[in-house]
């Protein structure tokens, strides 16, 4: 009697352990915490997903209780955070500097993709009598960044790749991102990279005065599916799965959120930016945070071709994971 009974509890035991697993498979996993972690993430003034999840108490909905870390210079300076374990996530630098991240050996993985520039979030202005009409007509001028190897550095030097302008022919001026139009106005550079939460009032402000050049979708068509991701250590996914389960479970929320409540969200942003409802758009973000690889594959070539990392040192796809994302196929 004794041995039936094991040999039914290891039966219901099994069977218990292949549900679990095909739960697991289906990605429908709880991806509540058991209990309350708490977890850091840089921060950037930007219309940044996790404001909406921590004003809502999106994360505390799965027991998580994020603390943001201000981010000064953006671009992969806060990749090195991430990795010796400082902040646990982050997602204001941008795709290329993940990639030369990856390429230079830091560890790290995107496992869920933010805002999409399917309309050009990041742009290029110039003054509306500058002269300045094109790629060629930057040969010479000065052109304002927010950091060097950032998004927007990549992003111009591939427009200036379509017109054949080398990279050395522009004088690239560092500019703090708030201080970008102000920059422009006065002359102190002749062409900017500014994106949404910026370009927006100071076209507004600006009527007339400000032209857009380009758009960054422009330059690099993959950034209209795949603009910015959220990043996480190798070890810390290895170590803490179900952490960052959680995280992009709230921000899975938090999107939902925004497209159901664009006002709200306006005004959530703006209580985090500073940055008023009138001169904001509301940006588009990847279906569910699923990564797509084809535009994954596409930045590999792009930052290889324009010489931003060598050959070879990131593949396609290895630098992306959308398994922990119930949502994904």
């Amino acid at each position: 009697m004794y041995r039936l009974l094991s040999r039914s509890m290891r039966g219901l035991t099994l069977l218990a352990l292949l549900a679990s697993t095909a739960v697991f498979a289906q990605g429908k996993v709880d991806p509540k915490l058991p209990s309350m972690t708490k977890i850091k993430s840089l921060s950037v003034p930007y219309f940044a997903l996790e404001f909406i999840a921590a004003e809502r108490d999106m994360f505390k909905k799965y027991n998580l209780d994020v603390e943001f870390v201000t981010q000064v210079a953006q671009g992969a300076a806060g990749i090195p955070a991430i990795v010796a374990g400082h902040v646990q996530t982050g997602q204001g630098f941008g795709i290329p500097p993940i990639l030369q991240a990856r390429a230079g050996g830091a560890r790290v993985t995107a496992v869920y993709a933010g805002i999409t520039s399917t309309y050009g979030d990041f742009r290029f202005y110039t003054l509306a009598d500058s002269g300045i009409k094109n790629a060629k007509g930057l040969a010479g001028k000065s052109f304002g960044i927010n950091n060097f190897g950032t998004y927007a550095d990549i992003a111009l030097l591939a427009f200036l790749a379509k017109d054949k302008v080398d990279l050395t022919q522009v004088r690239r001026l560092t500019v703090p991102l708030p201080a970008m139009c102000q920059a422009l106005l006065s002359k102190q550079v002749d062409a900017v990279a500014m994106y949404s939460l910026f370009y927006v009032p100071c076209e507004k402000d600006n009527a007339g005065k400000v032209v857009v050049l380009a758009k960054d979708s422009d330059a690099i068509p993959a950034a209209a599916k795949l603009y910015s991701a959220y990043v996480f250590a190798d070890d810390y996914i290895r170590e803490n799965p179900g952490v960052v389960r959680a995280y992009i479970a709230a921000m899975r929320d938090a999107a939902d959120f925004v497209n159901k409540n664009p006002d709200a969200s306006k005004q959530i942003i703006t209580k985090r930016t500073g940055i008023t409802a009138d001169k904001m758009v509301v940006p588009t973000f990847a279906k569910d945070g699923c990564i797509d690889t084809t535009a994954a594959a596409a930045w590999v070539g792009v930052m290889v071709a324009h010489k931003a990392i060598p050959e070879g040192s990131a593949s396609p796809t290895n630098w992306v994971n959308n398994s922990l994302n119930g949502a994904c196929k």
